[in-house]
């Protein structure tokens, strides 16, 4: 059973999307995640 996200599918797009482009910055998948903006987020 797929657990329900509480992010649109757009927005998990979007997400994916912003990471892969920003992998060859950061060097590798885990530290492009780490500086991704992160819009709408008061955390970062």
């Amino acid at each position: 059973m797929k657990r329900a996200s509480k992010f649109s599918p757009e927005a998990q797009e979007r997400a994916v999307r912003m990471v892969v482009e920003t992998q060859g910055q950061h060097g590798s998948q885990p530290a492009a995640i780490e500086f991704s903006p992160r819009r709408g987020s008061t955390a970062g």
